[in-house]
Parts: C-alpha cells; structure tokens; sequence
C-alpha cells in the first residue's frame, strides 16, 4: 500500500503525463466518431489476414467481419438510429433521470443530504458514501448513473470539491462492482457460466450463486476503507488546489432542515415505505407478480429502472406537495422536461458512441481478441500464484475490448474454469479471480458505455474538466484496488479460506435459484 502511494503521490509526472497524452485527444464526441472509422478500416485488414477465432462454449468459427463491404456500408446508413435508439445505457439514463431530476428539482435530495450530513459526522462522509456506492449495486446499471451525481451534490453540500464526491461514488458503484453485502443479479449469472463450465470436468459440479459470498461480503468493508484512504492521501490533495470554474448555482445551504422541510421529508418517507410494502407483496409470495413461471426474479431484475424512476419520481412529487415546490401537475411536467433537458449533452455523444460500439460489435473484434488472448495464457504453461496473477491480468485486459462481464464469461469460463480445475484450484476461486480483476477496470476504459454520463456530470461542475483530467483521478483508483484487492484474493485463495457458503440454505432470501 505504502509502495504504491509513494509511486503515485511522490512521482505525480506520470498521472501528468497521462493527463496530457489524454488531453491530446479529441473532445469525446469526435474521439468516439473516429474510433467508428478506425474499426472500419481496421476490420478491412483483419479481414484480409483471415483473422479467427474459435468460440470455446460452441465450438463455433468466429472472424473478422469486414466493415467496408457494400453489405455493411448500407448497413451503417440504414441502422443508424437504430444504433442510437439501442445503445443500452440511452434508455436506462433518461427513465432514470426522470425520477430521480424530479427528485431533485422538488428539494427532496437536497433535504435527504442535509439530513444526512446532520447524522453523519464530517469524518465519516468518505466511508459512508463509498459504502453506500457498493451496496447500491442492487439497483443495477442505474447505480453508475445515480450515485455520481449524489455523491458530486452531498461534497457541494458540505464544502468539498464535488469532482472527488462524484469520483468516490464512480469507483464504489462501478469499480467495486463485485463487491456487495448481499447477492445482486449478476451473481447468479455469472454462477450459471460457470457451472457449465466446470461440468466439463466433473458433470456433477454446481457452482452456487453465494459461490463468493464471504469474500465479497468482506470486500465491501475492504473497497470501503481502501476508498476513503485513497481520496484522503492521493485524489483530494490534488482536487483541493486546483480551483474549479463552476457553472451551477451557489454552494447549497447548509442550514438545518425547517419545520416545512422535516414535514415533507417524513411524508416522502412514508411514500417510500408504502411504495416498498407493495414491492415485498409483488416480489414474496411464491407466484408474485415479479417472478416468473419458475419462480425466478428476472422480472424484477428487468424492472428495476422503471421502479427505481417510479419510487423517486412518487416521493419526490409527495414531497414537493408538502413543501410547497410543486403546486399542479403543471410543475411536475416542468420538472421532468428540465431534467430531460439537461441531459442534451449526454445524448449528443450517446449517439457517437452507439455508432462506435455497434461497429465494434459487428466486427467481432472483441470475441477473437479475447478467444486468442485465452488461448495463448492457457499454452504458456504456467502454475501456482504466477497463473492467478496471469489470468487477472489478462481479464483486467480484456476488459478493455469487452465491458460486459457475462459476455467476457461466457468466453472465459469454457476455457479457464476446466483448466483451474485440472490445476487444484476450484471453480468459485476461478470465477472470483474473474470478478475481482474485471471490476477496477472499469474505471478507465473508455469503452464503458455508461462512461460517457460520467464527463457529462463532471461538466456540471467544472465545464473545462476532459477525459484526460478525469482519468487523473480515477486511474490510481483501478491501479491500487486492481493490486490490492487482487493480492487479497490471492491470499485468500492460497490460504484456503472459503470464498463462499457451500449450501443455498446460508443464504437465498429472494429465491434466487429457484
């Protein structure tokens, strides 16, 4: 910990350098439509050097599509909008900043903040944000969109630069996306490729969604704490001398909440109390409305963006009746349209950035980069501790062309999980490998879909902040948890101490494998 923080604070040359090359590039609509023309060209080459792949799940030939052919190039034309209208954070970014910009714009969060910030000592402001950034992984992607701009809003509110809170909120929804103290969606899916995967070996293996529950439950206090302590020595120190030129209003009132404000804030709560004893009834029982003929929870899982505009958009209107911020539907619309509105410029660069990714996707350039890249670290013929550290490298690598971890495992599990097996290390212990080197990469890969909402909320706070300033901040985040974190696991692992419960009955409150 101490190597790495003098590497990164006492050598600060090459977070500038970073900073500079980054800033080099151009402004990320236009970097994002030069990408798209580069994958053209670049699948034209790779086309001609037959480059291919063999998918491990289905034994199917992959290769490189080539772009420029007549085909494709109407298809460029044709499937434009369509490109846009399917980029998969555009839908989940407008539903849900409709909720939660109505939220805000009656004063219920900012009544929520103070009332946090009278709780909370000053001190722990850090911690308790970063906790709740992992923990808010339970709502899904639209955590990487809500907690940011929480996160930037409760620094404002108490006089701390807004670019860490936003940051801090950033690195605990995005880069600590394994970590959790209860199961989230992506745990039985990612079980369910790796359950396959290790058939291969022993056709009676099942790999548990809880397969890495303990470690998880403990990486939640570990990112927490490797969170605040990361702000306090390295990104706040940075951010506290450099001035920002802000473009919002004044620094909110840190006034206690009036009599009208707690009013209101209690009959929100109750609206939210109510909102939730309904959601229980639809979710528990064993046919609910939210569970499938299976009795499995997709459903709920597939809903969670429109709750989650619902549950703040209810609220928020319930409390703005009270306070007296909204007196006719009339406001409400207003409310809904400004939040929408200010948005434009996310769905500008969306739209650049859906043409980007559907290029890439279309190429195959992804899958046979990842299908090769596998298959060269399973030849070198490594063991031990050099194997697990090789393979997190490699998956913190490929996160780079792939951002989507179930489309990455679907690859990998195949390949690595058998291999593991035959080498002594388990399943769960390969998959947690997976996770935890997966995550932290996040933070710095452009290709992030959901990355480009996170510059727009930047700007709001600092119109002259650019990729290369914000990968300042976050690239010695996703260096020292991709190191420490994964030497944890490493540890973990060789000290055989179990990853998760061997038993469903420990732990399946919503039925997740039913």
């Amino acid at each position: 910990m101490n190597f790495l923080r003098v590497i990164l604070l006492k050598n600060m040359s090459i977070l500038d350098k970073v900073e500079k090359f980054a800033n080099r590039l151009p402004d990320p609509f236009i970097l994002f439509f030069i990408l798209a023309i580069l994958v053209l060209i670049a699948s034209a080459i790779g086309d001609y050097l037959g480059l291919k792949a063999i998918h491990p799940a289905n034994g199917n030939e992959i290769r490189i599509v080539n772009l420029l052919t007549p085909e494709f190039l109407r298809k460029i034309f044709t499937d434009a909008v369509k490109n846009f209208i399917e980029f998969p954070p555009l839908g989940l970014v407008l539903v849900t900043v409709m909720g939660v910009g109505l939220a805000e714009r009656t004063g219920m969060l900012s009544s929520y903040l103070k009332l946090m910030v009278t709780v909370v000592p000053k001190s722990l402001i850090v911690p308790a944000l970063a906790f709740s950034s992992i923990f808010s992984h339970i709502m899904g992607d639209a955590c990487v969109v809500i907690m940011p701009a929480l996160g930037a809003i409760l620094f404002k509110s108490v006089g701390r630069n807004p670019i860490a809170g936003l940051v801090i909120a950033f690195v605990g929804a995005c880069g600590g996306i394994s970590a959790n103290i209860i199961l989230t969606a992506i745990d039985p899916l990612l079980s369910g490729f790796t359950t396959a995967a290790a058939k291969i070996i022993d056709s009676t293996y099942e790999v548990y969604p809880t397969a890495n529950y303990y470690f998880m439950l403990f990486s939640s206090i570990f990112l927490t704490s490797l969170i605040t302590f990361i702000n306090w020595k390295i990104i706040e120190p940075q951010l506290g001398f450099e001035p920002i030129q802000q473009n919002v209003d004044d620094q909110e009132n840190l006034d206690k909440l009036n009599k009208n404000e707690q009013k209101a804030v209690i009959y929100s709560l109750i609206s939210l109390l109510i909102l939730t004893t309904i959601l229980l009834f639809l979710v528990l029982p064993e046919k609910a409305v939210f569970r499938d003929s299976n009795g499995n929870l997709i459903p709920l899982y597939k809903s969670i963006i429109f709750l989650i505009m619902t549950f703040f958009g209810i609220s928020g209107v319930v409390y703005g009746i009270v306070a007296k911020t909204v007196s006719s539907s009339k406001d409400v619309a207003s409310k809904v349209a400004d939040s929408i509105g200010s948005m434009g410029s996310y769905i500008i660069l969306a739209f650049a950035a859906s043409q980007f990714l559907a290029y890439f996707m279309w190429s195959n350039f992804g899958i046979v980069i990842a299908v090769n890249g596998a298959d060269f670290l399973k030849s070198i013929g490594l063991n031990g501790v050099p194997l697990l550290i090789a393979f997190m490298l490699f998956s913190g690598i490929m996160n780079l062309f792939i951002t989507s971890a179930s489309a990455k495992w679907a690859i990998f599990a195949p390949i690595f999980v058998p291999m593991m097996m035959l080498l002594g290390f388990s399943p769960e212990a390969t998959q947690a490998l997976f996770r935890v080197a997966d995550s932290p990469i996040n933070l710095i890969t452009p290709l992030l879909p959901y990355f480009p909402i996170i510059i727009i909320l930047a700007k709001k706070y600092d119109h002259n902040i650019n990729f290369g300033k914000l990968l300042r901040y976050l690239l010695p985040y996703a260096i020292i948890i991709f190191v420490t974190w994964g030497s944890l696991l490493i540890a973990w692992i060789i000290l055989d101490i179990p990853l998760g419960p061997e038993s469903l009955n420990f732990f399946d409150p919503i039925n997740l494998t039913k």
